[in-house]
């Protein structure tokens, strides 16, 4: 995540302004390793873990956090993204949850994608252009929205394309093995 990023942001719940209050940062302070994202309205807390930014609404966060991204928000010191959450308490999205689950063991077990291995049928920057519709010259030098993008390979193709960033939406855990 970019630092200049965060006033492209709102809070998910109020829709307030984010601020940044505390982080590590890579590449000269440009890019945020870790954080804690605070708004300015209603105090709500985000954390962003290994440049990933967490943004859930309050009452659906402990349905999608894995335990590995609680212990990595508490070992950092940012519990206030987590107030409020108490870890049993959502059965009306039980399905959309288990579809995200579904979706990570696929990208991680069966359809594991690296870009070394972008030669495969299915894989291949013929085969996804194919599939998207859209001639890669659009992407130039754009910022592009991509959603439920699993382990990267829609990001990897678009930034080929030469499109200036792109913006990850993912409620899957995958999202963090998109470098």
């Amino acid at each position: 995540m970019k630092k200049a990023d965060i006033e492209r942001l709102a809070c998910v719940d109020c829709r307030g302004d984010l601020t940044l209050e505390k982080g590590t940062y890579t590449q000269k302070g440009s890019l945020i390793d870790n954080a804690l994202l605070c708004c300015t309205h209603c105090s709500r807390a985000y954390p962003v873990i290994g440049g990933v930014g967490i943004f859930f609404k309050k009452e659906v966060l402990p349905s999608y956090l894995k335990e590995w991204e609680i212990n990595k928000i508490v070992e950092l010191g940012y519990e206030t993204a987590l107030d409020g959450m108490e870890l049993s308490t959502l059965d009306a999205i039980s399905d959309q949850v288990q579809v995200a689950d579904n979706w990570e063991y696929q990208h991680e077990k069966v359809l594991r994608w690296e870009e070394e291995t972008d030669t495969g049928k299915y894989h291949s920057r013929q085969m996804f252009w194919r599939f998207i519709r859209i001639d890669p010259q659009e992407m130039v030098g754009k910022d592009v929205l991509t959603a439920c993008v699993g382990r990267g390979k829609e990001v990897f193709h678009v930034l080929q394309a030469g499109a200036a960033q792109v913006v990850v939406a993912e409620i899957g855990a995958e999202i963090h093995a998109i470098p």
